[in-house]
């Protein structure tokens, strides 16, 4: 069974509460773990572990926020060349917020 790692940063806890419910769907597929890239500690054993990543974060202005960008471009080795699954939640309007941080990953050599 292929591994799927989720980290997320949530303002609020809704996409906190997102990212669990949706990984509890995938444990059926997957083996499934969740992650607060807020927590102190050092998640590249974790990346480099996971067939999957998904990366779940509300957009802040039409854009992700910074601790999601920081982790992105701190772990940018460990994630690139991954499959990657970006995961946004909104209230209205997301602007460019989702295409925004899948541009980084892409630069990173994510399939």
């Amino acid at each position: 069974m292929r591994t799927l790692n989720a980290f997320y940063f949530s303002g609020t806890g809704n996409t906190r509460y997102v990212t669990r419910c949706l990984c509890r769907k995938l444990s059926v597929k997957f083996r499934t773990s969740v992650y607060d890239i807020t927590d102190k500690a050092d998640f590249s054993a974790l990346l480099k572990e996971a067939d999957i990543i998904l990366l779940a974060y509300p957009i802040y202005g039409s854009a992700p926020p910074i601790p999601m960008c920081q982790f992105v471009r701190r772990y940018g080795a460990d994630i690139a060349c991954k499959e990657v699954i970006i995961v946004v939640t909104q209230y209205l309007f997301s602007g460019d917020g989702a295409s925004s941080l899948g541009r980084t990953v892409e630069k990173l050599g994510v399939m």
